[in-house]
């Protein structure tokens, strides 16, 4: 397996990936499949304040899973904090996919100087409870039905990890690109 960085050329992979999670399911409160130019534009947006990165099988050189964090909120008191979102294909699941993704993200946005990350993470979903709380995440809130997803009324938990202890004052985050290429490098190694 190799991790790097999403180009928009993995966009149509990344959809395919990303679809059964909102027609099969409740995991994302989207309800139609984006395009792949929406999700290409996607990955262009985030860059190169946000990482993006997929996880690749060598034997075939497909994207298997990605994970990914944007922006928290928009007022400027909050850039050092980021929310986080991973997907794995359905076949991957189980097999340290996940766990790959999110080590090597939380290294880089920790580089990069962010302090926190949260998930938001639609009920019912057992796996992704498990994996953010192996990864030290802390449910902080429950959001009671703020979404209507496949017939009914959706919980949402909300998940907390503290990435660094908090400086004071603290640096304002950098750009993943603007990180020494060879700890990069490193961190993506498998």
């Amino acid at each position: 397996m190799e991790v790097r960085f999403a180009k928009e050329e993995d966009a149509s992979r990344v959809r395919e990936i990303y679809a059964p999670y909102i027609i099969d399911s409740s995991v994302s409160f989207e309800e139609e499949v984006p395009s792949v130019d929406d999700i290409a534009c996607r990955i262009r947006s985030l860059h190169p304040t946000y990482p993006w990165l997929c996880c690749v099988d060598s034997s075939c050189n497909k994207v298997i899973g990605y994970a990914y964090v944007s922006k928290f909120r928009e007022r400027v008191a909050y850039r050092w904090s980021v929310d986080v979102a991973i997907y794995i294909d359905k076949q991957y699941q189980g097999k340290g996919v996940a766990s790959i993704l999110y080590s090597r993200l939380f290294q880089i946005v920790r580089a990069q100087g962010f302090f926190n990350i949260y998930a938001l993470i639609a009920e019912p979903n057992d796996l992704s409870f498990h994996l953010h709380r192996k990864f030290g995440f802390k449910h902080v809130a429950t959001f009671t039905n703020p979404g209507y997803k496949a017939g009914q009324w959706r919980n949402v938990q909300w998940w907390e990890m503290i990435l660094s202890p908090h400086t004071n004052p603290p640096l304002p985050p950098i750009p993943y690109t603007e990180l020494d290429v060879s700890v990069v490098q490193q961190i993506l190694k498998i």
